[in-house]
């Protein structure tokens, strides 16, 4: 299926990167989108490197006026930090 030529699952990597782990693994935090308002993405995925997490999305500028990314600690849990721009 497409919304103006895009894929639908296109479009679910865009609104939720970690679409593919809920297909194949189940871990504890499955699902479980944590958001940290006001806490520096980049600075946050730099120390998520460092612990060896995965980074489901690097920081980036979102449309929604927001710069986030998607971290995934060891216990499954989906964090996003995020701060306006």
């Amino acid at each position: 299926m497409e919304v103006d030529g895009v894929s639908i699952h296109t479009i679910l990597m865009i609104i939720t990167p970690y679409i593919n782990i809920i297909k194949s693994s189940k871990p504890k935090g499955l699902a479980i989108e944590l958001r940290v308002i006001g806490c520096d993405p980049d600075r946050a995925e730099e120390r998520a490197r460092k612990e060896n997490y995965i980074i489901l999305s690097n920081s980036m500028n979102k449309p929604h006026g927001m710069r986030e990314c998607y971290i995934r600690d060891n216990n499954g849990f989906c964090w996003v930090p995020s701060i306006l721009v």
